[in-house]
């Protein structure tokens, strides 16, 4: 997706009311890189972005804009830290705010684990100009060529004997760097990026200075945001997919105490309420009966829509990513296995459901809410009340779990619509319920592999077909996704579906089959789905030709994969890591033990091997996953912790997508709508982990989202070194693995 993006300036005065100038402080600021239309913020940063995320205040604090959505994984401290590296500065000097976007240009949304690798450097660049800045303007009131003003902390030292602050530097009238050149940029030395200093903040743990905050349920979310004289409101959404109004009946809620406004536009499916406090916004909804006309959306036919073999049949594979032949030549001794894999429609099944507050006036609109992508909210609300994009406002709440599920803000969009018609601030807050049925999904994949391995145990063949929706161009209305879909195959169901083995004979192809169930960006896009099928083949090829999986894999790597070969030994070393290393309890020895491994680099940056040890405990009817082991080389780490604390979320979260995750549908209707239908892993379920992260010279990339890919994999490697059964369809659940429904 490209942005069409219109140069615009923030003027001085602007840029100062906008990041509540009240004290004077030295600003580094640069022309702003423009304003989006209504389409996700998709545009790497640019240098010039970074000099508006940065202000030194009178007090020696350094406010920090940071142009990462916080929602848990933590870029903003890692970010923090090489701002503090740059600076020279305390960490707990600097302050990291959620910009809005009238404070920022537009910057990318949060998404693909991306916070580090893109913007590690941008920000180093901002914060070393900043820095410079600072050590010129210092030469300039001392005198001194500023090659004789070195660093200190805080500041800077004077040919070796005046130590100068940097609030020593400021005056009372704020001091704005305009227009800056990126080549002058380009100059200064990276402190965070410098492989020869020693490093006081990157490389190591650092925490949140708003973990107290939520650990004692004081900080603010969507839901906590609070205006004077707000009223609340709620629309009716359908119960369904496609499900469309028949019929209303507001008798009962007309014209009752504490209801403020009633809108119903039936033609274009929309019933709302404004009332003056949640209760009694609680009791019009029970008084007001809607009938709907339901859809036929079911599971069924969503599987059959994007069964592989059926497409393979009827010559529907539109996009072929690799064709090497996978006929030439091919030896007499081959074994030849041809399985077929799945997995199901899967929820984001966030922590927080979404809210927002929305405040129309005249002559501005504020939202306040948690979104990946303030700049879509901004732009799509701007569109839908017919106003300038100048005159719309998004204020940055902190987001309790994204995963890909938090791009849109839905319930901006209706706050600001009822706002509008009431005159007042409007919160909207969506249920539980309302966050499983009214969200987009991650889609169903379906896989056909078929692979010959030789009698020397290299892998001679491997065609592999698969069927899915479109994730990236999922939420593109259908008016204009036949536009799209004629000319651009969908990365993201195709990520992670390219295995890094060293086959010569090759062929990957893949059908994006959009379908009635709303599909968007899911932790990880395919990767994970991918992951599963490819590296559960691998475990079937290794067993085929009585080899170690390990030694398989390692043996099928190309020297191009060196990396990945690195991390596969390492975890070979860790225990438990394969069969020769089981070791079992007396208490555990009329239960079945496996183990089994998986690996991946995701996006083609971050190589990542995952081995399990499962238990299946016959006398309760259950698949447990004991230990999981995990290497991984994300590049240059500026948060050992953080990152550490990713791996694990990405683990836990992979135990639940391969053993508990699955959406239904039955006329258009969401079955598992609530924690208690859509079970995820438990805290009494969650294994043992074991994480190994490799220390490496090589730029950071994507930590956020690598480990998830191969654990279902590995999970369902290990149940069938423990029974013997191959598991070919997620989730994993004990009753189907004796009644044939995975074979």
């Amino acid at each position: 997706m490209v942005n069409s993006i219109e140069q615009v300036s923030l003027s001085r005065r602007q840029f100062l009311k906008a990041t509540g100038w009240s004290a004077a402080g030295i600003t580094v600021l640069s022309s702003c890189s423009g304003i989006l239309p209504a389409l996700p913020s998709t545009s790497d940063p640019e240098l010039e972005d970074a000099f508006n995320w940065f202000q030194l205040l009178p007090t020696g604090k350094v406010r920090f804009f940071c142009p990462r959505i916080e929602m848990g994984q933590g870029t903003t401290i890692s970010l923090s830290q090489v701002v503090a590296e740059e600076l020279n500065v305390d960490f707990a000097n600097i302050e990291c705010l959620a910009a809005s976007t009238e404070q920022v240009p537009p910057f990318k949304m949060t998404v693909g684990s991306e916070g580090i690798a893109k913007f590690w450097k941008p920000v180093a660049y901002g914060a070393a100009k900043l820095r410079e800045t600072l050590r010129e303007r210092a030469s300039h009131l001392t005198g001194i060529h500023v090659k004789n003003i070195t660093d200190t902390h805080n500041g800077f030292k004077i040919e070796n004997t005046r130590i100068i602050h940097y609030h020593n530097l400021l005056s009372d009238t704020p001091f704005l760097l305009m227009e800056i050149d990126a080549s002058e940029v380009k100059d200064v030395a990276l402190y965070s990026l410098l492989s020869s200093r020693s490093k006081h903040h990157i490389g190591h743990n650092r925490v949140s200075s708003a973990i107290e905050n939520i650990v004692t349920g004081t900080e603010i979310y969507a839901r906590d945001f609070n205006l004077t004289d707000t009223l609340f409101g709620h629309v009716f959404r359908p119960p369904a997919l496609e499900a469309v109004i028949q019929s209303v009946n507001l008798k009962n809620a007309q014209n009752k105490d504490g209801v403020i406004h009633i809108e119903q536009q039936i033609e274009k499916n929309l019933v709302a309420v404004v009332a003056k406090d949640p209760i009694s916004l609680r009791l019009a909804i029970e008084r007001i009966n809607i009938t709907w006309q339901k859809s036929d959306i079911n599971s069924t036919e969503l599987i059959e829509k994007i069964n592989v073999n059926k497409l393979i049949q009827q010559g529907e594979l539109e996009h072929v990513l690799v064709d090497d032949g996978v006929s030439k030549g091919l030896s007499n001794n081959l074994k030849i296995i041809k399985s077929c894999y799945s997995s199901p429609c899967m929820s984001h099944a966030s922590m927080e459901a979404r809210a927002a507050t929305a405040w129309v006036r005249q002559d501005k609109v504020e939202i306040w809410c948690g979104s990946q992508d303030p700049f879509f909210v901004k732009s799509r609300i701007a569109k839908q009340l017919g106003r300038n994009l100048d005159n719309v406002v998004v204020h940055s709440l902190r987001v309790g779990g994204g995963f890909g599920g938090r791009v849109l803000c839905q319930p901006a969009e209706e706050a600001a619509l009822l706002s509008k018609l009431v005159g007042k601030p409007v919160k909207v807050e969506w249920s539980r319920e309302d966050e499983f049925q009214n969200n987009y999904f991650q889609p169903p994949f379906s896989h056909m592999i078929e692979a010959g391995v030789r009698s020397d145990g290299y892998i001679e063949y491997w065609r592999h077909d698969f069927a899915s929706s479109p994730i990236i161009t999922g939420p593109i209305p259908s008016s204009i996704a036949w536009m799209v879909d004629s000319f651009k195959a969908d990365e993201g169901t195709a990520r992670g579906s390219h295995n890094p083995y060293n086959i010569k004979n090759k062929r990957i192809r893949y059908s994006d089959v959009r379908t009635k169930v709303p599909i968007g960006a899911w932790r990880g896009l395919g990767s994970a789905p991918n992951c599963f099928a490819i590296e559960s083949m691998m475990d079937e090829l290794a067993h085929e030709a009585g080899i170690d999986p390990l030694d398989f894999r390692l043996h099928n790597l190309s020297s191009y994969h060196e990396v990945l070969k690195k991390v596969l030994i390492v975890l070979g070393k860790m225990k438990p890591a394969n069969q020769k290393q089981k070791q079992q309890s007396a208490n555990d020895i009329e239960n079945d033990h496996g183990y089994g491994l998986a690996c991946a680099i995701y996006k083609n940056e971050t190589p990542v091997a995952v081995a399990v040890e499962v238990i299946i405990d016959h006398s309760e009817q259950s698949v447990l996953v004991r230990n999981i082991n995990c290497v991984q080389d994300c590049g240059a780490i500026v948060n050992p912790q953080q990152v550490e604390n990713q791996v694990m979320g990405n683990l836990v979260w992979g135990c639940s997508m391969a053993m508990k995750e699955k959406i239904t549908f039955e006329e258009g209707q969401v079955i598992e709508n609530n924690f208690d239908g859509y079970q995820i892993l438990r805290h009494a379920e969650c294994p043992a982990i074991n994480i190994e992260l490799i220390k490496s010279d090589k730029p950071a990339t994507g930590a956020g989202e690598a480990a998830l890919g191969p654990v279902a994999a590995a999970i369902a490697n290990a149940v069938f070194d423990a029974t013997g059964v191959r598991v070919r369809n997620l989730p994993i659940r004990y009753e189907d693995l004796f009644n044939g429904k995975q074979n």
